[in-house]
Formats: structure tokens, C-alpha cells, sequence
């Protein structure tokens, strides 16, 4: 009985062997199963880290951040709300770094929410433009973004420059409808003939796209008699939204629904005997021109007020005028002399303005001289910028 305990107690080789091998395949196995739970969740990582990484270097070079899932996505976003207060990433629509408004210049807005609803407007606002397709041979290329009107010029250019475009019709809040009559004014036909032209253009829209909706919103923008002629008579256009350069090139204008389209500065300001100048010290001693700019209304009064602006001179403007661009979001007895009814504008010099109130008229003069500066390709809080802020508002 011993004998056969001991052979069966007996140190077996080939069992040893197998047993070993055996503990080694599992220790391997085990050091694979580590080894791939390690990749993993170093991917995970990576995964997770990378689109954080991107986007601090897309927002270094002033680029649109979008959301890790829109990468994967083949169906369109659904239209923003107005009233989606950050959720949507579309954020930056110009090419400045974030805003760095100081809290001292509030007081130069009529909301004391502009700029949290200018902040809103850049992260959702979209626009639809529909295709000129037929419009081009009536139009004068090239055509150099100065003269008169050439703000029309510069908002079709800062559009297109813009990331307010979209190609999807059910994202936008408006859609523009691409009439450049101030491209169209070089051909040698008449006003008449090149409305019946842009006529034809816009019921042509309708029956085209099924999505074209005269009762939806839609805007245009319009800088000479041609729009006016030709929106006379089509829904589409009666219904828009105008932006336009003065009140007179509208059908009617409703300052709830239409947008004033600042002027572009044509030229430095000449002498003339309605700017009232003295030598004034400033806080900092520094000496400098004293100025009144008394704009008189008529067909130049968008365009006296840009330069006017532009040339650091005070405005004298009436605010009973219509024409008074962003007249909603500015507050233009902080940075004007203005006046009501039909004032004889010229009475006015400086001699009527204590130095004190004169001072911090200019200062504020200095601060909305960006609202009032056309720029390609457009920069935050711009002339464009604040045109698209007005559309936004009357949604």
C-alpha cells in the first residue's frame, strides 16, 4: 500500500511540464488582457482629449469650433432658436478675437442686454441667400467697392466672407434675397427695364423653390430707384425686410421691420462753413480740434453722418429723422447734438457746448466709431456686424 502512495506521490515530468506551460500561457494571457484594457482606455483618452486639443487651436486661429458629434453627422441641424441662449457653438461670424467690451461704454446702448444679445446673435444667427442664377449678365464686373453706394457693395461681400450663410434652407432665421442694384446701375438701360428684370428674378424664386414662402421672413437689401420701382406690385419683395440706404429708397418704410444701411465714408472732409472748430485741451493737455458737423437732411445725410463719424466731428442730427442708422440700439445723445422736429441744424456751433459736455461727447464719439467702419472681411461689432445685429432683432 506505501509502494503504491509513493508512486503515485512520485515527481511526474511530463505533468510538471504541462502544468508549467500551462501557468505560463496564463500569465501571458493575462499580461495581453492588461496590455489591451491599457489601449483602450489610452484611446479613450485620446479620443476624448483630442477634440478639446482642436478646438483651443481652431479658436487660437480665430476659427469656428464645432461640436465633436457634428463631425459624424449626415443629417442637418435643426434651425436655432432665437431664444437658445449658448447651447448652439457657432460662435465668432467675424475675424476679431473675443470681445473685450468695457463696462464703461454700456451706457452708449439703448438695451442694457446688447451685448449679451450681440453675443447670441453671433453663435446662432444663419442666413439663407438663394442663387443669382440669371441676374449676372446684368450685372457690371468688376465693380470696386467705392462711390455713393458702395455700402451695398461691401454687405454682399461681408456676407459671403461671413459664417452667417448657410446652405440649408430650414436652418435660417431670414433668407436674403441677392439684388444688387448698385451693380446694376452701369448698364446703359433703363430703371424700368432693369426692374422688370429683377421682377422676373424674384417670381421666378417662388415657382423655383418650394421652400420660398412670401408670407416667410426675407430681406433685401436696396441702394437705388431700381429696388423701389421694382418691388412695387410682388409680394415677396412688399413683404421683405429692407435694408436700404435712406428711408426714400423704400416703398415704406417701417422702422420696426427696415434696417438703415450705413453710409461708407467717401472722402476725407473738405472745409466747409458749417464745421465750427476751436483749439481745446483735453484732461492730458494734448491739444486738438474742436468740431461740430451739422448734417442737413437731405439725399447725403446717411453719408454726411459717416463722415462725420469717421473724422472724429461731432454730428448735429435731428432725431426725428428716420434715417438715423442703428437709431434703436445707439443712443445717440451720448456721442451727438441732437435736436428735435425741423431745427435749423446750422445754428448750432460750438460755442452752445460747454467744454466738459463737449469732451465726453467726443470721447463716446471715439468708442461707436467701429459701429460705423466698413471692413473686408468684416470684423466684430463693424458696420455689418451691426446691420446683421438690427435684422436679428426684428425676427
Amino acid at each position: 500500500m506505501e509502494n503504491m502512495r509513493n508512486r503515485h506521490t512520485r515527481h511526474n515530468p511530463l505533468q510538471s511540464q504541462s502544468q508549467s506551460q500551462a501557468h505560463n500561457n496564463s500569465s501571458e494571457s493575462r499580461t495581453k488582457k492588461h496590455t489591451c484594457v491599457v489601449l483602450i482606455l489610452g484611446a479613450i483618452a485620446i479620443f476624448a482629449i483630442l477634440p478639446t486639443c482642436l478646438c483651443l487651436y481652431i479658436n487660437r486661429c480665430q476659427y469656428q469650433c464645432f461640436n465633436i458629434s457634428g463631425f459624424f453627422s449626415t443629417t442637418p441641424h435643426p434651425a436655432p432658436s432665437k431664444k437658445d441662449n449658448g447651447t448652439d457653438p457657432r460662435m465668432n461670424n467675424g475675424t476679431d478675437p473675443p470681445m473685450n467690451i468695457v463696462s464703461d461704454i454700456d451706457e452708449l446702448y439703448i438695451s442694457e442686454e446688447f451685448l449679451n444679445e450681440y453675443e447670441q446673435m453671433e453663435r446662432v444667427f444663419k442666413i439663407y441667400m438663394y442663387p443669382d442664377e440669371g441676374l449676372e449678365m446684368y450685372y457690371q464686373l468688376p465693380r470696386k467697392l467705392t462711390g455713393k453706394h458702395s455700402n451695398e457693395g461691401f454687405f454682399f461681400k461681408n456676407l459671403n466672407e461671413s459664417r452667417f450663410l448657410t446652405t440649408v434652407p430650414r436652418e435660417a432665421h431670414l433668407k436674403f434675397i441677392p439684388i444688387s442694384t448698385y451693380r446694376m446701375q452701369g448698364k446703359r438701360r433703363s430703371y424700368e427695364k432693369m426692374a422688370i428684370v429683377v421682377q422676373k428674378y424674384v417670381q421666378s424664386l417662388v415657382s423655383k423653390y418650394h421652400y420660398c414662402d412670401p408670407n416667410e421672413d426675407h430681406f433685401f437689401v436696396n441702394c437705388h430707384d431700381i429696388g423701389v420701382i421694382a418691388a412695387n406690385g410682388v409680394p415677396l419683395l412688399e413683404n421683405a425686410s429692407q435694408v436700404v440706404c435712406g428711408s426714400w429708397f423704400a416703398s415704406e418704410f417701417r422702422p420696426s421691420k427696415d434696417v438703415i444701411l450705413p453710409a461708407q465714408k467717401l472722402q476725407p472732409f473738405s472745409p466747409h462753413p458749417n464745421r465750427n472748430s476751436r483749439i481745446h485741451r483735453s484732461e492730458d493737455e494734448a491739444e486738438f480740434d474742436k468740431k461740430l458737423c451739422p448734417c442737413q437732411i437731405n439725399p447725403f445725410y446717411t453719408a454726411c453722418i459717416a463722415e462725420s463719424i469717421s473724422d472724429g466731428c461731432i454730428p448735429v442730427v435731428s432725431l426725428s429723422e428716420l434715417d438715423l442708422p442703428f437709431k434703436d440700439t445707439l443712443d445717440w445723445t451720448k456721442f451727438s447734438v441732437t435736436v428735435t422736429g425741423n431745427e435749423n441744424l446750422l445754428q448750432y456751433t460750438v460755442k452752445d457746448i460747454d467744454n466738459q459736455t463737449f469732451t465726453k461727447l467726443h470721447k463716446n464719439l471715439l468708442k461707436v466709431q467701429k459701429h460705423f467702419t466698413w471692413n473686408t472681411p468684416p470684423v466684430r461689432f463693424d458696420a455689418f456686424h451691426m446691420v446683421m445685429y438690427e435684422l436679428w432683432k426684428r425676427i
